[in-house]
């Protein structure tokens, strides 16, 4: 493998700070991110269509949700240590599910961005409840 494709939702503006992010990485091989349905990826993969991140290597093998997150983290330098550490069997399940509320809630994380100052954002998140997740119940230090 010497690349990686980064199929991504462009109309989400998680996954636009996602491909930024993407772009401003030290990788161990070319990662390219193309938005999912442009013309672009309809060229590159004729038939292919996803609303979740998918990474495609180019030797072939390709990777939907929860294993492209960890795709694209191995491919960058400085957490392919975090990805090999996600992978292992005892925290793949808990990446999984972290990855899966991540990608199920994007468009609603993706409003959070749009608000503004910081205490916005973290009050709207705080107010979210989100089955399994208890973000903002425990993260505040106690007195």
């Amino acid at each position: 493998m010497d690349g990686l494709w980064v199929l991504y939702d462009s109309r989400c503006e998680l996954c636009l700070r996602i491909r930024h992010w993407i772009s401003v990485q030290e990788a161990w091989f070319p990662v390219r991110a193309v938005a999912a349905g442009s013309d672009e990826a309809r060229r590159m993969f004729p038939g292919f269509e996803t609303d979740d991140l998918f990474v495609v290597a180019s030797d072939g093998r390709y990777w939907r949700g929860g294993h492209a997150w960890l795709m694209v983290l191995f491919a960058m330098k400085r957490y392919r240590w975090l990805a090999m550490r996600l992978a292992s069997p005892a925290l793949r399940p808990l990446a999984r599910q972290a990855f899966a509320m991540v990608s199920e809630n994007r468009r609603r994380i993706s409003r959070f961005w749009e608000l503004s100052p910081d205490e916005e954002i973290g009050r709207a998140l705080r107010g979210q409840r989100v089955p399994g997740c208890h973000f903002g119940e425990a993260d505040t230090p106690s007195r």
